[in-house]
């Protein structure tokens, strides 16, 4: 979860969905419990993780996120129905309950 990019949209005036309220205060405190536990290290599972997009900005008014793919077709990312997302040192695993298509390319 890409929490700069986050704040950057609240800075523009976007409000945050219950939703995204709520995974992004999972996501602060469970980055604050790893870095308690483990020193704020991934270990080995850093060199296993394949970077296949990023978070882009919220979507709608049903808590969706917009994910910008790096696979081709950008539609094979779907194909992942568990993804984990993070920032650095701290990444946190979430499932694929839905996708769309925005209009937009």
């Amino acid at each position: 979860m890409n929490v700069a990019r986050i704040e950057h949209w609240l800075s523009q005036g976007a409000r945050m969905s219950d939703r995204v309220k709520f995974l992004l205060t999972s996501f602060r405190k469970q980055a604050a419990r790893h870095r308690r536990l483990e020193g704020g290290s991934m270990g080995d599972d850093a060199s296993a993780l394949i970077q296949l997009g990023f978070v882009g900005a919220p979507f709608g008014v049903r808590g969706w996120i917009k994910l910008r793919s790096h696979t081709d077709p950008p539609e094979r990312l779907l194909e992942h129905r568990s993804l984990r997302i993070g920032q650095g040192s701290v990444w946190q695993s979430y499932r694929i309950e839905a996708s769309g298509r925005s209009a937009a390319r």
